[in-house]
């Protein structure tokens, strides 16, 4: 009896790999799935046809987390760069208009901690993150725009609500390009399991 339910747990399991493994090895899993069904011991085949199945998910795993580490380094760097150029701009400004420079300053600590949020914790975070602060540059250019904004007498708000305008679509293409490549690694692993 105990023969019989191993044989079959090796069978289901073989039926699986196929299913899990990238297409490109479908011959290895043909093979595979052959070797052990031929092998006469069935704690040995089994044992066999679970390494396969181990193999099989790592593979599966390591092609999608390398697209979607790829897409999110890609975020990483371009958020470095306009940190960079963010700071730098700052530290010029600062010796002008001490206020302007300051927002500068905040803008450019907000893509750092962008930066870092995608690098250490993930691409969902990073999403997260951006789309706050998108919510945040949305309301702050709005905010902006209104009569009482102008009567509170801010420095060449023109330069302001350019600043808002810039935040939104810089955190609106982070939020977008953080979702694409969620949607994307989710898609790949929904596609490849049916």
């Amino acid at each position: 009896m105990i023969e019989l339910l191993k044989r079959a747990a090796i069978n289901f399991v073989a039926q699986q790999i196929p299913k899990i493994m990238p297409g490109a090895n479908s011959e290895w899993t043909i093979a595979m799935t052959n070797e052990a069904k031929s092998l006469d011991d069935t704690d040995t085949a089994l044992s066999f046809i679970l390494g396969c199945l181990w193999t099989c998910v790592r593979e599966r795993t390591r092609n999608l987390e390398f697209r979607l580490n790829t897409g999110r380094y890609l975020l990483v760097s371009i958020m470095l760069l306009i940190s960079a150029i963010t700071y730098n701009s700052s530290s010029t400004i600062l010796a002008f208009h001490r206020p302007t420079g300051l927002v500068f300053l905040a803008l450019a600590t907000g893509y750092l901690i962008c930066a870092s949020i995608g690098h250490f914790i993930g691409t969902r975070a990073l999403t997260v993150y951006a789309s706050v602060l998108l919510a945040i540059s949305a309301i702050s250019l709005i905010a902006l725009k209104s009569n009482w904004m102008v009567k509170f007498g801010l420095f060449n708000i023109n330069l302001y609500q350019a600043l808002a305008t810039e935040s939104i679509m810089i955190w609106a293409a982070l939020t977008g390009g953080g979702w694409l490549l969620l949607k994307r690694a989710t898609d790949s692993a929904v596609n490849t399991c049916e």
